[in-house]
């Protein structure tokens, strides 16, 4: 056999293999297991200590793991499931949630971070740090 037939039958085998290697990484990265957004959620804004904006709850739960929330499509089809999980842990009165003027969106914290009128404790208010800097 000459030196040509030779590469050329190796190179055949070769990408025969890198074919089959392709499939097994395709059926790895399809098999991810379920987002638990519930647990997962609840997790996220105990461990922040504070009410959370969806947006940082998003980004807290996806923080040490390789997701694209950058990409629109991804992050659109993330914050779904993560506001259909916030909304069915609000129904069920595991968390609450409050609106803030001129802030988009809700902040959601724990029931016992709230008083008896459905007012944040100072020590769970994510804004208690923020100064706003008036400009003349």
């Amino acid at each position: 056999m000459k030196p040509i037939e030779a590469l050329k039958q190796e190179r055949s085998q070769l990408l025969i293999r890198v074919k089959a290697l392709d499939k097994a990484i395709a059926a790895l990265t399809n098999q991810t297991s379920a987002i638990k957004w519930t647990e997962r959620s609840l997790d996220c804004i105990q461990g922040k200590g504070h009410i959370c904006l969806s947006a940082e709850i998003l980004e807290c739960l996806f923080l040490d793991e390789d997701v694209n929330l950058t990409d629109p499509k991804i992050r659109n089809n993330y914050m779904t499931g993560l506001s259909i999980a916030l909304k069915n842990l609000v129904e069920n009165e595991n968390l609450k949630k409050i609106s803030r003027p001129g802030i988009k969106g809700f902040y959601y914290g724990l029931p016992e971070w709230f008083d008896e009128n459905n007012k944040v404790k100072t020590q769970y208010d994510a804004l208690k740090e923020i100064k706003y800097p008036i400009s003349v």
